[in-house]
């Protein structure tokens, strides 16, 4: 093989985990592309081949049939953008064995763009170890399968944040035979009143049983205690395995690859995983990404429909303040500034549209409303200033996407109720409140 396709392989290789350090570290390209002081940091090797990508867009005069242009979409959304052999040919309105064959000859392009940028001599090519990305690209295709399950995940629910508490109990129940059967005792603290974490429940859920089952291992017989601790944006889950004296740690065979689909899940969800061998360390310590939680202020003056809203929203991202007086209302909102506000139309005292146009001239007005009413009124709550409207009886899907509509016309970027978060990579969901 020469040294050419030793240096391509190498570049699929990180090119397919652009977006995960543990194995931008070791790659070989890192002392090739960039300065010393750099060389062993993952996201600047990462950054260093989206920039080379980017560089390869056609200039503003290029025809849009260009083969340029080609080769720059094929490597900006398999690569940079993660989409699927299968999704990028049927955008391409291609085969996926003839999306292959482009695919080949583009990363080939980039590959020669590399070489000319940063002046890599024959010799330099040559220091690459040829053997060493053979293993590393089975591992990533896998990798590549789990990006596709977790992607699909994202696509095909609604429930796009997992509520900790919850999926933890799920996870000691499933591996409570394990325990069972090496003798450790599972002991957990610090998990009070957390907000839901951005990350699909079967994912978070995974990835938790891969982390314990891996402890389990590791404190066999003995004991492992999982203690949580929210830091800023990010929850922090630590792993300590304590086997009782006189035991070594097992190796079990299957915990290297478990814990880095782990990693995977983590990252991909925007959070992290950080192993250590260190007395006293954890052993294992996740970092979660926590939902970002979306201030509501719900009007209605009956209480029946004020619960039931409340119902709607617990276990999302929106914490919901319900008031059933619309002068006290009118209060909270101006002290609280809350980011969405969800008023009834029929209430004694002073009415919807009384409250909506008070609310528009004071100093709340920047909120988003959503009128919910018996009344078919769409027209005139839009005239008033309203940018919602939904009819009871409401159910909660109609709900929770009124909701997400009007949350994400807050900011840019996607609705942030389908798995994504405007903090970083998250759903329509909320703590009750």
């Amino acid at each position: 093989m020469s040294s050419e396709d030793t240096f391509t392989r190498h570049l699929r290789h990180a090119l397919n985990h652009l977006y995960e350090p543990d194995v931008l570290r070791a790659s070989p390209l890192g002392p090739l592309l960039l300065p010393p002081e750099q060389a062993r940091q993952p996201m600047a090797l990462s950054r260093a081949l989206t920039e080379a990508i980017e560089s390869l867009k056609p200039g503003p005069g290029t025809p849009p049939g260009a083969p340029a242009w080609r080769v720059y979409e094929l490597l900006l959304y398999r690569y940079v953008h993660c989409a699927t052999q299968a999704d990028l040919a049927q955008q391409l309105a291609i085969s996926v064995r003839q999306l292959r064959r482009e695919q080949a000859q583009a990363l080939a392009l980039l590959a020669e763009h590399l070489v000319r940028r940063y002046g890599l001599t024959e010799a330099r090519l040559a220091a690459l170890d040829a053997a060493a990305p053979d293993a590393a690209e089975a591992s990533g295709e896998e990798m590549g399968a789990l990006r596709r399950e977790y992607h699909w995940l994202q696509e095909s629910t609604s429930e796009g944040l997992a509520d900790l508490a919850r999926e933890l109990e799920t996870v000691r129940g499933v591996a409570g035979p394990l325990l069972t059967r090496y003798r450790v005792r599972l002991e957990m603290s610090g998990g009070e009143a957390l907000p839901p974490v951005a990350m699909p429940s079967v994912a978070l859920r995974q990835a938790l049983l891969s982390l314990l089952t891996a402890a389990v291992h590791r404190a066999a017989p003995g004991v492992v205690t999982l203690r949580l601790a929210q830091r800023g944006a990010r929850l922090a889950l630590e792993l300590y395995a304590r086997p009782e004296a006189g035991f070594a740690p097992l190796a079990a065979e299957e915990d290297a690859a478990s814990l880095r689909d782990a990693g995977a899940l983590l990252r991909l969800s925007g959070g992290d995983l950080a192993l250590s061998d260190e007395p006293g360390r954890p052993a294992m310590e996740a970092q979660l990404p926590l939902a970002e939680m979306v201030p509501v202020l719900v009007v209605d003056d009956n209480r029946d429909a004020l619960q039931l809203l409340e119902r709607y929203a617990a276990g999302t991202r929106y914490r919901v303040t319900s008031c059933h007086d619309p002068l006290q209302a009118l209060e909270v909102a101006e002290r609280e500034h809350p980011a969405l506000v969800v008023v009834d139309v029929m209430m004694a005292g002073l009415d919807g549209w009384q409250f909506l146009q008070r609310l528009r001239q004071g100093p709340a007005a920047a909120c988003r409303v959503i009128v919910c009413t018996v009344l078919a009124q769409r027209e005139v709550a839009m005239a008033l200033g309203a940018d919602d409207f939904i009819r009871k009886p409401v159910s909660r899907q109609a709900f929770l996407e009124a909701l997400d509509r009007q949350w994400a016309a807050l900011g840019p970027g996607p609705a942030p109720g389908r798995g994504s978060l405007r903090a970083g990579p998250g759903s329509t969901a909320r703590q009750g409140g």
